[in-house]
Parts: C-alpha cells; sequence; structure tokens
C-alpha cells in the first residue's frame, strides 16, 4: 500500500498515524494503522507499506475499496 501525507499548516507534527481501512459492499474486512512519523511545517511523506488480510474466498484485491481514516496527530 503506498500512502502520501502532507503538512498544510505552520507547525510541524510528530507521531503522525492514519488507519488504512479495506472495504468490500460497505462492509469493513480489514484496517491497518500506518505510521507516517514527523511532518514537519509544509512538509510531504511517502511511505510503502505491506498491508496483510484476510480476505473471503472468491474475493480479490480489485474489488476492495481503500480508505484512509482515522488520522492521529501529536504537535
Amino acid at each position: 500500500m503506498h500512502v502520501d501525507g502532507f503538512n498544510v499548516g505552520s507547525t510541524d507534527a510528530r507521531e503522525v498515524t492514519v488507519s488504512a481501512n479495506l472495504y468490500y459492499k460497505g462492509r469493513q474486512y480489514c484496517w491497518n494503522t500506518i505510521y507516517l512519523g514527523t511532518l514537519r511545517a509544509g512538509g510531504h511523506v511517502a511511505k510503502d507499506t505491506m498491508v496483510s488480510c484476510t480476505l473471503p474466498s472468491g474475493l480479490s484485491d480489485t474489488d476492495l475499496i481503500v480508505k484512509f481514516e482515522n488520522v492521529g496527530v501529536t504537535q
């Protein structure tokens, strides 16, 4: 999974996390917390990470919708 984070504010942010949630037909199957680290004011971070998820038989990753939710920021 590829995640991009941008800090459009004027203050540095530490301990930035985001939840990557996988949905199929409105039902949530998996969720994983992704740690993005420190984002300087006006900065950007990109992260590639593996996410494991047990899917029902016959379902493939092309059937899923990924939503990035529950952003957590500590200044």
